[in-house]
């Protein structure tokens, strides 16, 4: 494949970050604080119906995707009709009719469909995209650099969400910022199908039924291994941006928006690396690269323990940022690897399924932060009416920023030391999966649009 059609598939991620951060970071917002609705009816839309949502529609999706048969391929065809249909979902979210607006019960009604909607679609697209990645490309070195090229989009997706949204909707009103990302979000998506294609060879080998796709994913020791640590080191991921808004006001004693500061540090120099862990990723593997950068994210939140400037904790968002370049990097390459040797287990590619369950298993990261968060900050008795906290509260703060993500990148680690896929292994299943391919055919050239 050509160099600007790996660019053209890495550009996708950037409309699909934008899409899931701008909805992650303000629909709330948007619903309760612009459109007044009711909290009680927000809590049981957003924390019950669209989690109960969740945990049917990536599995079921991946799976689905897995067994689609058409001329076009098994992936593109959800990609090329379903990104019209997302960026439709994506408008009216932040449009709803004025009848709606002004009747609370239809408000709520237009929220959960909308909600429910857009995530069917999200997922739709994004799940089948991921799905194409480890097909696509199976060198371990191009493995490494497209995915750094899809970090690098994603995070440019991430940059305009957190910080060009709220210039255009202040300004111009929520329409004009739904319209304008709309357009963003189809634009990249339809620009990534010019770099994509597929093997016509995976779609001759029948699929497995449900029960059999179900269990050959759960028997996966790799699969496995690697969800644990994945689901771990996501908590303290997700940990860290929760707590620094508080860390900044009541630790550091600044406003709240200097938190802004400290991400936008560590985003930067994220970028920066990515190139240097996709060389590290080539000459030290998945699996050891992943965690020699865990360890240094656990290492950098060490002196969120005592640190008491804003410059110390800055120079904590830089190390930080290092670390983050190879967790961005490396997770649809654990995927890819664990794809290849589930075909050599079952004779078919079942991108589709173990996509769909990492992202839901995955979820469970955001119930760990959640319970955890909340039951530390009562049990040290933070007060949000208080201007200043107490020594305890701040003490309870500090564990939450630092110790608890520091024990859970721990627990991950054990978890990921046992992932069988590295050293003579994987290069093993590396050369199985090479006569596999010789066996098959030589390889054609696929769908590409």
């Amino acid at each position: 494949m050509r160099r600007w059609q790996k660019i053209a598939y890495g550009c996708g991620s950037l409309g699909i970050d934008l899409a899931n951060q701008t909805f992650t970071a303000y629909i709330l917002f948007f619903y309760l604080d612009t459109l007044k609705l009711d909290p009680a009816l927000v809590g049981l839309g957003w924390g019950t119906l669209y989690a109960l949502w969740n945990a049917i529609n990536d599995p079921l999706i991946g799976y689905l995707s897995d067994r689609t048969r058409t001329r076009w391929g098994r992936r593109i065809p959800y990609i090329l009709f379903g990104t019209p249909l997302l960026v439709l979902s994506f408008v009216f979210l932040w449009m709803p009719p004025e009848a709606v607006r002004e009747d609370s019960d239809r408000l709520f009604l237009y929220f959960l469909g909308m909600v429910l909607l857009f995530d069917l679609l999200y997922t739709l697209v994004t799940l089948n995209r991921d799905a194409l990645f480890p097909e696509m490309f199976s060198d371990p070195g191009e493995r490494a650099r497209v995915s750094a090229l899809r970090v690098l989009f994603s995070q440019m997706g991430v940059f305009l969400a957190l910080v060009l949204a709220p210039l255009i909707f202040d300004t111009h009103g929520w329409d004009a910022m739904a319209l304008l990302f709309g357009v963003i979000i189809g634009a990249t998506l339809l620009l990534s199908l010019l770099g994509s294609r597929e093997d016509p060879r995976f779609r001759r080998a029948p699929p497995l039924d449900l029960k059999a796709a179900f269990v050959a994913t759960f028997r996966n020791r790799a699969f496995l291994t690697y969800t644990i640590y994945h689901i771990f080191n996501q908590t303290a991921f997700i940990m860290l941006p929760a707590m620094i808004p508080f860390y900044v006001k009541y630790v550091l004693g600044l406003p709240s928006r200097e938190s802004s500061v400290l991400l936008g540090i560590a985003l930067l120099v994220t970028v920066s690396t990515l190139y240097v862990w996709s060389r590290a990723a080539v000459r030290w593997g998945t699996r050891n690269t992943m965690m020699v950068a865990s360890t240094l994210f656990a290492l950098a939140l060490l002196p969120l323990l005592w640190v008491k400037s804003f410059w110390a904790t800055a120079i904590v968002s830089v190390v930080l940022g290092i670390s983050f370049g190879g967790l961005f990097l490396l997770p649809t390459v654990f995927i890819a690897e664990i794809t290849d040797e589930d075909e050599l287990l079952t004779g078919t590619r079942r991108e589709g399924i173990y996509f769909g369950m990492n992202a839901l298993l995955v979820r469970l990261a955001f119930m760990l932060q959640g319970l955890t968060m909340a039951a530390i900050l009562n049990l040290t008795g933070y007060d949000a009416n208080l201007e200043t906290q107490s020594d305890r509260a701040i003490w309870g703060i500090r564990l939450l920023i630092a110790l608890v993500p520091i024990a859970a990148i721990g627990i991950g680690l054990l978890a990921l030391r046992a992932y069988p896929l590295h050293g003579p292994r994987l290069a093993y299943l590396r050369a199985q999966l090479a006569k596999r391919r010789a066996a098959l055919g030589s390889h054609r050239e696929g769908e590409t649009l």
